[in-house]
């Protein structure tokens, strides 16, 4: 009976991976956005110590990247609280039952 469990839940298995692949890159890809940013920041802080750059070059410069740095932070806290719902809705559940469409409930599982 459990590998035919298997069989039929592996399709599922195998689409849930794909979607935690995708959410792991994507929230990578924020990662780099916001240390690209704090990296383009400090090269600009560097070409005003080098005089490659005036005062009102670099304010101008250094005003629109804190306000990208900071609608950045503002998304990163926006993301960590959408993750909090879900972690909440997930411990709210608590119960996954096994066995199949067609017969009586085989197991109930507490989740963690």
């Amino acid at each position: 009976m459990f590998l035919l469990d298997n069989l039929v839940t592996l399709p599922a298995s195998g689409l849930l991976w794909i979607v935690e692949e995708l959410m792991a890159a994507a929230q990578k890809e924020r990662t780099e956005e916001g240390e690209q940013i704090r990296g383009e920041l400090r090269e600009l802080y560097l070409q005003l110590e080098r005089g490659a750059i005036d005062e009102a070059g670099f304010s101008a410069r250094e005003s629109v990247l804190l306000d990208l740095l900071d609608d950045w932070e503002a998304q990163q806290e926006a993301g960590r609280a959408d993750d909090g719902a879900e972690d909440d809705m997930g411990e709210r559940a608590g119960l996954l039952v096994h066995g199949s469409p067609t017969t009586d409930v085989d197991e109930i599982e507490e989740v963690q």
